[in-house]
């Protein structure tokens, strides 16, 4: 059977996609996808964050800090109509497709996509790592 994306992947997706446009950034890079992550909240990835015991809130503010510094002068372009994801995402997701192959499911979901960024991702795992809650 084919791999197909859970609706909370779908969700995360699309939230990543207006985050990248809110912060005015070009292309939707793991960090934006992150973001979706924890805007979309009822989903397995963002409980598997806080069963890690990481402050979310933090952790939002330090991606979209990280984001803003990278990105400062593209914000004056405004709403972009499309956003492509860049390499880093594609490999997040391509990464998720085959976590969900190798645990037998033809769904891609939530905590799939988190599998594949703390695996292929060094700026998520280093701030996942360094952000926790007291």
């Amino acid at each position: 059977m084919p791999l197909v994306f859970s609706t909370a992947v779908k969700e995360i997706i699309s939230y990543s996609f207006e985050e990248a446009s809110r912060l005015g950034n070009t292309t939707i890079r793991p960090e934006h996808l992150l973001l979706g992550i924890m805007k979309s909240k009822n989903n397995s990835a963002c409980r598997l964050l806080e069963k890690m015991h990481v402050d979310l809130e933090g952790l939002r503010k330090e991606v979209e800090t990280s984001i803003q510094k990278d990105n400062e002068s593209l914000r004056s372009f405004g709403f972009l109509r499309s956003i492509p994801l860049d390499k880093g995402a594609e490999s997040v997701i391509t990464g998720a497709k085959i976590e969900a192959k190798s645990l037998h499911t033809n769904e891609v979901g939530a905590d799939h996509l988190m599998l594949s960024m703390l695996k292929d991702d060094a700026f998520a795992s280093q701030i996942i790592s360094h952000i926790r809650q007291n």
